[in-house]
């Protein structure tokens, strides 16, 4: 498994705290994330659904 249960928290955590300036949207928009992502992991993390979090955001390798 390419990343730890608290390492996903984390960054989940992270992703949802960080407040959403227009900024901020332009550069996770680069990465990728859309306001629906941050809103999925929002659901995911009051749930604490792990399951749903690899489904949803599949974990990629970082080393390929």
């Amino acid at each position: 498994m390419a990343t730890s249960k608290a390492a996903w928290a984390n960054k989940l955590t992270y992703l949802i705290e960080r407040k959403k300036t227009s900024r901020n949207a332009r550069r996770d928009a680069g990465k990728g994330l859309t306001t629906k992502d941050l809103r999925r992991f929002r659901e995911i993390r009051k749930r604490h659904d792990m399951q749903l979090a690899r489904a949803t955001f599949p974990v990629r390798p970082v080393s390929q």
